[in-house]
């Protein structure tokens, strides 16, 4: 690490508090060695140290600017069916963020030079997303990159939350940009549940109702929304009941 490196590094460190740095630390000790069961504890603690609700990762070639395979965790898939093409995603972000290699944000709210009818911003809207960061990683080759995207942040944005990603993304990139983990857009598989899916799916197959579910694990109706939506899509069935009868079948859930 050179001394610029450092420097940054440092900044970045020292605006967290002692509590987020043990958590950081836990999770970098996580990514690089025990990466095959980092992504069951990762959303959860992530949520610790980032007020979102939204994430999902992916990979793609620097030279084209694009992702072309993906694993959502908790984006409405909708988001991003809208804007997939030719079995290619296109972010207007993810290629900002291509061509500057840091944290990008964009909100609704805020003035910006993206063209506000772009897909992505239009999908954006239709999906109720008020805001979504980005950022990444270009690999040891200099020609493929990882990208992260967060989305429905609870709070501004600002220099913690992006030193936060900083310091982060080279052990998310170490941990969970792996051939075997992510799935090809336009593949007929469907990337795995995550573990805030199981819940909503166990809570389901008891009668539960959203804003109960909502409730029992602290989060809100329209995040389990999400969650319902995208356990649906992914088990391609036709209503909640449906869904768990698919999901015990296929050994999902067991109750």
């Amino acid at each position: 690490m050179n001394s610029d490196m450092m420097l940054d590094y440092k900044t970045h460190i020292n605006l967290l508090t002692n509590s987020e740095k043990l958590l950081i630390m836990e999770l970098i000790s996580e990514c690089h060695f025990d990466s095959k069961n980092v992504i069951k504890s990762l959303p959860e603690k992530l949520a610790r140290l980032l007020p979102y609700e939204m994430f999902a990762y992916g990979h793609g070639r620097v030279r084209d600017l694009y992702v072309y395979n993906y694993v959502n965790l908790s984006f409405p898939q909708s988001f991003l069916t809208n804007i997939v093409d030719n079995k290619v995603l296109h972010c207007g972000l993810v290629k900002n963020w291509m061509q500057n290699l840091k944290p990008m944000y964009f909100s609704s709210d805020s003035q910006s030079k993206f063209r506000k009818q772009s897909p992505w911003i239009n999908s954006l809207r239709e999906n109720e997303i008020k805001n979504i960061a980005c950022h990444g990683m270009i690999d040891g080759t200099g020609t493929h990159v990882s990208t992260f995207g967060f989305a429905q942040f609870f709070e501004t944005w600002n220099a913690r939350i992006s030193a936060i990603l900083t310091i982060l993304t080279p052990h998310l990139h170490h941990a969970l940009v792996q051939p075997h983990q992510l799935i090809s857009i336009g593949s007929e598989k469907y990337s795995p549940f995550s573990t805030r899916e199981h819940e909503v799916m166990l809570w389901m197959a008891q009668g539960k109702s959203n804003w109960e579910i909502g409730m029992i694990l602290g989060i809100s109706e329209s995040t389990v929304r999400i969650h319902v939506q995208n356990i649906l899509e992914k088990l391609q069935a036709r209503n909640r009941a449906h869904a768990v009868a698919l999901a015990i079948q296929r050994g999902a859930i067991s109750v």
